[in-house]
């Protein structure tokens, strides 16, 4: 049996990898929206900002290749059920996406109105450019 050990792996072209038969996140974070627009922990987002109560913008470190990535979010407010909508628009829908950034949009079953969460996941699979 063989030993691989290495601290890098890259394309011959230098950049990253390709992963086959196999699919890890290639995009995730750990993010609170109660106090700003705070990432906790993150793995490909470079940075997130507070639109308005319950909506939240970000951008890619490394852009999506194309606009058919799935993406999946949760939020917890602390008290009721949020639903909480994963696309790009920082508007209501929230319904499309980009390459190179995405939005989250939260609100609250109890009355409709738009909130914030202080426990927030987001994990994004596709490929990237």
């Amino acid at each position: 049996m063989s030993t691989l050990k290495a601290d890098t792996i890259q394309s011959t072209s230098g950049g990253a990898a390709t992963l086959t038969k196999q699919s890890a996140a290639k995009a995730w974070m750990f993010f609170d929206t109660n106090t700003g627009a705070v990432i906790n922990d993150s793995f490909n987002v470079s940075s997130i900002t507070d639109v308005d109560v319950g909506r939240t913008t970000g951008s890619w470190t490394n852009n999506f290749g194309n606009t058919t990535y799935s993406g999946v979010c949760n939020t917890n407010a602390g008290s009721g059920t949020l639903y909480t909508s994963f696309g790009t628009q920082a508007n209501t829908n929230f319904g499309s996406r980009a390459t190179g950034t995405f939005g989250v949009a939260s609100y609250s079953e109890h009355n409709g109105a738009w909130k914030d969460g202080d426990l927030n996941d987001l994990i994004v699979h596709g490929d990237l450019a």
